[in-house]
């Protein structure tokens, strides 16, 4: 079990668009491996990055929301957890439902909908998989 991240990726590093075209989607590619054991390695993962245009649309649409449902209420976190998830954005949606989590502890309910969310993500990275 790792207690404290050994790499932060910070999407807003200008390097990581260093030479690249602009487009409205960027495919990161990585491995995590072992610190103690370099052969001890994960599948390679991917994330997209959205940039421009498609970026300032959900930049726009995010912050509406917050305008409209400010302070923020765990209904309203589970509303923008769903909106991330059916934007693609699947880390917003992963770090919005451990927040909600981590805000209302011991509520059975909200881990069920992080499990449910966590269960269709890897429905689909089966499917793909297998080819279908």
């Amino acid at each position: 079990m790792v207690d404290q991240p050994k790499f932060t990726l910070d999407f807003s590093d200008k390097r990581l668009l260093e030479n690249q075209p602009q487009i409205d989607r960027q495919i990161l590619s990585f491995v995590v491996y072992s610190a103690d054991n370099q052969d001890n390695n994960s599948w390679r993962y991917g994330l997209t990055r959205i940039n421009g245009t498609t970026a300032e649309q959900v930049q726009t649409e995010v912050q509406f929301f917050k305008d409209v449902i400010s302070p923020m209420t765990f209904l309203d976190d589970l509303i923008m957890a769903t909106y991330y998830e059916e934007k693609g954005l699947l880390l917003d949606a992963l770090t919005t439902y451990e927040n909600l989590m981590k805000k209302a502890p011991g509520i059975e309910g909200f881990e069920m909908l992080y499990n449910s969310f966590v269960w269709r993500r890897l429905q689909k990275i089966q499917t793909r998989e297998m080819g279908g």
